[in-house]
């Protein structure tokens, strides 16, 4: 059986926000991209906490890494 992958919702790059995320570590770099793609598709990251005071319903996504 062959699985088709729903939709994923698009991601609009700010600022600097993607030549950040390339600068990451390679395993923060891979885990950010796991929870992007969590996140467009509907699901809710693992490790986040929510920033009222740059908008309702933002969230910062958490990513770990050695050496933070």
């Amino acid at each position: 059986m062959i699985r088709v992958r729903e939709s994923l919702k698009r991601i609009v790059w700010h600022g600097d926000s993607l030549e950040r995320i390339r600068s990451f570590p390679s395993d923060a770099r891979q885990d950010a991209g796991y929870e992007l793609e969590r996140v467009q598709g509907d699901r809710e990251p693992r490790d986040w906490k929510p920033m009222s005071a740059v908008g309702s319903g933002v969230v910062e996504i958490r990513v770990h890494a050695a050496g933070e």
